[in-house]
C-alpha cells in the first residue's frame, strides 16, 4: 500500500515543521479564515524582520486577522468533527497574533511606545491574553477528542502534564524567581487569575526540565510537545 502524502510529508521533516509546513496550510486550503489567520503571522513576522515594511506588513497582518476572525465566528456557529481542526488552527494562530501585538517591550506600528507605564504593565501582567487563553477552553471542550485522532493529533499529547504538582517536593532558585512575580499583583483585584497563570507557567518548567536528563529514546518517542515547550 502507498504511503498516504500527509505520511510523506511527516517523514520528511520534523514533527514542528511538519505542523507547520504541511498540516496547517492544508487545512488553510480548506478554510479560507484559517488561511487569513496563517498570512496574518506571516504579515507580523515580515514587520520584525524588516522595520522599513512594518507600517505596512503591519496593516496588512491586521487585514487578514480581521478576515480570519468574521470566518472564524461565522464556522464556530456549527462545530463539528470536519471543522474542529480548523477551528483549533484559528485559535493557535489568534494566541500568537495577540502575543505580537500586545508585547508592551515592542514597539508600535509607528515605531514609538506602545503605551503608558501603567498600561504597559497591565500588558505584562496578562489583561490581554490571559483571558483569550482561557477563552479556548470554549474550543477546546466540543473538539478535543476530534483533534486527538485527526492531523493535529501529534500536538495533542501531554505525556505525563495531568500529572505534574509544581507544590510538591523544595523549591530550587528557577522557581523561586518565578513565584516572585507574586509582588507584581500583590495589591490587583484579579490576583487570583495571575496566580491560576503562575501555576500553569511553573509546571511548564516542571514539564521541560524532564527532557534534560531523559535518554533520546524516550525522548524521541515523546511526541511534539517536548518541542514546544522545552525552555
Amino acid at each position: 500500500m502507498a504511503a498516504s502524502p500527509a505520511g510523506n510529508a511527516e517523514s520528511r521533516c520534523s514533527k514542528t515543521l511538519y505542523i507547520w509546513q504541511e498540516a496547517l496550510p492544508q487545512i488553510g486550503f480548506r478554510y479560507p479564515f484559517v488561511l487569513h489567520a496563517l498570512l496574518s503571522l506571516a504579515a507580523l513576522h515580515i514587520a520584525y524582520t524588516f522595520p522599513t515594511e512594518r507600517s505596512r506588513s503591519w496593516l496588512v497582518g491586521m487585514y487578514h486577522h480581521n478576515e480570519a476572525l468574521t470566518g472564524f465566528r461565522r464556522e464556530l456557529s456549527v462545530i463539528t468533527e470536519e471543522n474542529s481542526e480548523a477551528l483549533f488552527t484559528w485559535s493557535i494562530c489568534n494566541v500568537l497574533y495577540v502575543f505580537a501585538t500586545s508585547n508592551p517591550l515592542y514597539q508600535g506600528i509607528d515605531g514609538g511606545p506602545t503605551g503608558s507605564t501603567s498600561a504597559q504593565q497591565e500588558k505584562v501582567l496578562g489583561s490581554e491574553w490571559i483571558p483569550m487563553i482561557r477563552g479556548l477552553e470554549a474550543v477546546l471542550q466540543p473538539t478535543h477528542n476530534y483533534l486527538r485522532s485527526g492531523s493535529m493529533k501529534a500536538i495533542m499529547s501531554t505525556g505525563n502534564w495531568d500529572e505534574l504538582n509544581p507544590e510538591q517536593g523544595s523549591q530550587d532558585p528557577e522557581d523561586a524567581h518565578f513565584c516572585r512575580a507574586r509582588e507584581s499583583w500583590r495589591d490587583s483585584d484579579q490576583a487570583e487569575v495571575y496566580e491560576d497563570a503562575l501555576r500553569v507557567l511553573r509546571k511548564c518548567r516542571l514539564y521541560s526540565l524532564q527532557f534534560r536528563e531523559m535518554d533520546s529514546e524516550t525522548k524521541s518517542n515523546w511526541g511534539y510537545n517536548k518541542e514546544c515547550r522545552q525552555l
